[in-house]
């Protein structure tokens, strides 16, 4: 790829990013002024964040089922109780998990919208 193949990959690549920029190319150099960001903009980041931290506790609840279902698919040669203690691990670290997201996302709405 040459040098001025690169710089057009890069600006189409920044147009069509979801920051709302406009690079401007002068020869090999690309300048992007950053917009100063409305307050439209800062609560439709805000929505995406949940969007994300409710997609990660969803992947989190998908791992924490799959594992419980492990545990319970070796249950010969174990007791009862050891499976119910490593259950009830899984879901202490779910529980733990689940606290830190929504403590990151309660952390970055603040940020966002003050």
């Amino acid at each position: 790829m040459s040098y001025t193949e690169a710089v057009t990959a890069a600006t189409r690549a920044l147009r069509e990013c979801s920051m709302n920029l406009n690079p401007e190319v002068d020869g090999t150099i690309i300048r992007v002024p950053i917009p100063k960001v409305s307050r439209e903009h800062r609560e439709n980041l805000a929505k995406m964040a949940k969007q994300l931290s409710n997609k990660a506790k969803e992947s989190l609840r998908s791992v924490r089922s799959n594992a419980v279902s492990q545990v319970k698919k070796a249950k010969e040669g174990h007791s009862e109780d050891i499976l119910r203690l490593i259950e009830k691990q899984i879901q202490q670290m779910t529980d733990d998990i689940t606290a830190e997201i929504d403590k990151q996302l309660a952390v970055k709405t603040k940020e966002l919208l003050g």
